[in-house]
């Protein structure tokens, strides 16, 4: 999720990470963006309550489709992930998820650049120098 926000700004658009200092407020007309591959966790279902009453949009990208957060969502991205016996020993805990959600915002980013007519030059001249 903090990759995914850190190419959105890099885009030109304002993206904050949850639970920053510095994020503010969710409001009406805000987008939230939630990555969690089975759905429950409490502080991702909390922070879904919290969206949705404020009144902002609720996007979840989850491998549950059934889970808690998904009911919660106004868009929901299924990523389907398989239960095969070798999974835990090929990719530890969420591994599979967390690869799959970065292949997904890399491909929204990549076709978000190209309808803001944006470069990966543009996107390096936003890119934080961190001394």
């Amino acid at each position: 999720a903090r990759a995914f926000a850190m190419r959105l700004v890099q885009t030109g658009l304002t993206a904050f990470v949850i639970g920053e200092s510095v994020t503010p407020i969710v409001h009406r007309g805000d987008v939230v963006v939630i990555f969690s591959n089975r759905g429950e966790s409490q502080s991702s279902v909390q922070t879904a309550n919290i969206v949705r009453r404020e009144g902002a949009e609720l996007v979840v990208i989850t491998a549950r489709g059934n889970s808690k957060l998904a009911h919660a969502a106004s868009l929901l991205v299924h990523l389907p992930l398989p239960e095969e016996p070798q999974r835990p020993r090929l990719a530890p805990l969420g591994t599979l998820f967390e690869s799959a959600s970065l292949r997904l915002s890399d491909g929204l980013v990549a076709a978000l650049m190209a309808r803001r007519g944006e470069t990966e030059e543009s996107l390096r001249r936003r890119h934080a120098i961190i001394v």
